[in-house]
C-alpha cells in the first residue's frame, strides 16, 4: 500500500473524524496533550535497579514468562475500540503532515540533573544482542551489525534523583526508567523496557523536562550517533523496533487486526505490514509504541526527513513485537520468511 504524502486521509467509515479535524472542534495543543497519555508504557518486565529501586512490583526475573504477562496486562488490561484508534491514528497523521513542530532541544543538565545510568544487563558474555538473542536472526537478515560496542550500545537510564524544575524547586524522582539498544551501524533502535515518568509518577507528579520516550530515546541517538567511530548521520534511523510488548492495548490492537483471541496471536516473521494509507497502520500508530515513533517524527523531521513509514506486527514464540520502518519509500527485499523462526 502506498503511504500518503500530503493532506488528510480520509476513509468512509470514519468520515466523522475528518469533520472534527476541518471544524477544528480539537485544537491542536489540546489534541497533542490527549494523544500523549500519562500511560504510555513500552515493552518488557521490570528488573531491580543497582541502586535497590525496584522499578516494578517486584524483582522479577531476568527471564520474561506467561506468568509475568498475565499480572502485567491485568493492570491496564481492557478492551479497545478499534474505530477509536483508527481516528486518533487520522489526528497524529495529519499532526505529523500539518504541524510539524520546531525542534525540541535539550542540554546536558536535562540528563545528568534528572537521570542516573542503568547496568547493562542485555548482553550476554558472548555479545548477542537483542533481548535474549530473539531478534538475532532478523538483524541479521537486515544485514544490522550486532557487535557489542561496535555495531551498537546500549543505554538504559532511570529518573531515580530528585530534580529540580525551571523555577529551581526540588521534587521527587518518578521511578521511570527507558532502555534501548542503538545500533548505529545498522540505523536501527530496538526498544527494549520502558516505562514513562509519567506512568511510573503517577496523575499528579511533577515531571522532568526530559520526560517523553521520544525525546528521550533522540537525544541519546544522536549521542551514539556522534561518539561513533566514525560518527553516523542522525538521518540514517531507518528501524524502530519494539520487543517483547506487553502493553494490554496494543496486543489486543494487534489482536484485533489478525483474528486472534486474546494473548494467542501467532505470527511468525515478516508478520504483516501496514502503510498509514490503511486502517490497520492507522490503529497501529495510535498505540502507545506508535505514537512514540509518531512523536519522533513530527519533533525531528529537519533530521528524519520524510514524514511516510510503515508498520509490521509480528510474534517470536507467544511474544509480540512490533517494527517501524522510518524509510518504507526504499524497499527492502531482504525482508523473507526465515524456515523454523518464529
Amino acid at each position: 500500500m502506498g503511504s500518503p504524502s500530503k493532506g488528510f486521509v480520509v476513509f468512509g467509515p470514519l468520515a466523522v473524524c475528518i469533520i472534527l479535524l476541518l471544524l477544528q472542534l480539537i485544537p491542536h495543543h489540546v489534541a497533542e496533550e490527549a494523544l500523549d497519555p500519562r500511560a504510555e508504557t513500552f515493552s518488557t518486565e521490570p528488573f531491580t535497579s543497582s541502586v535497590g529501586i525496584p522499578f516494578g512490583d517486584a524483582d522479577y526475573s531476568h527471564n520474561f514468562t506467561s506468568s509475568r504477562l498475565e499480572q502485567v496486562t491485568k493492570r491496564d488490561d481492557e478492551a479497545v475500540d478499534f474505530d477509536e484508534y483508527v481516528c486518533t491514528g487520522v489526528k497524529l497523521l495529519n499532526m505529523i503532515l500539518l504541524e510539524p513542530s520546531p525542534e525540541r532541544r535539550f542540554g546536558n543538565a536535562d540528563l545528568t540533573g534528572a537521570w542516573v545510568n542503568l547496568p547493562d544487563i542485555a548482553i550476554r558474555p558472548n555479545g548477542i544482542s537483542g533481548v535474549y538473542g530473539y531478534l538475532q536472526p532478523i538483524l541479521q537478515q537486515l544485514q544490522i551489525g550486532t557487535r557489542f560496542n561496535v555495531d551498537f550500545k546500549i543505554n538504559g537510564m532511570g529518573q531515580l534523583i530528585p530534580f529540580r524544575d525551571e523555577h529551581g524547586v526540588m521534587h521527587p524522582p518518578t521511578r521511570g526508567h527507558y532502555r534501548q539498544e542503538y545500533f548505529h551501524n545498522g540505523g536501527a533502535i530496538i526498544g527494549t523496557d520502558n516505562f514513562s515518568p509519567s506512568y511510573r509518577g503517577g496523575p499528579n507528579a511533577v515531571l522532568p523536562r526530559l520526560h517523553r520516550w521520544s525525546d528521550f530515546t533522540w537525544v541519546q541517538w544522536i549521542i551514539t550517533c556522534a561518539t561513533a567511530q566514525p560518527p553516523k548521520p542522525f538521518h540514517s534511523l531507518r528501524y524502530i523496533f519494539h520487543d517483547h510488548i506487553i502493553t494490554a492495548s496494543t496486543r489486543r490492537i494487534f489482536e484485533h487486526i489478525a483474528g486472534a483471541e486474546k494473548d494467542h496471536l501467532r505470527l511468525s516473521w515478516p508478520g504483516q505490514k501496514y502503510g498509514l494509507d490503511s486502517e490497520e497502520g492507522l490503529a497501529l500508530l495510535a498505540t502507545p509504541h506508535g505514537k512514540g515513533a509518531a512523536y519522533m517524527v513530527k519533533d525531528y523531521q529537519q533530521h528524519l526527513g520524510k514524514t511516510e513509514f510503515t508498520i509490521r506486527m509480528f510474534t517470536i514464540q507467544e511474544y509480540y513485537y512490533m517494527l517501524i520502518d522510518l524509510k518504507p519509500d526504499q524497499p527492502d527485499d531482504r525482508i523473507q520468511p526465515i524456515p523454523g523462526f518464529g
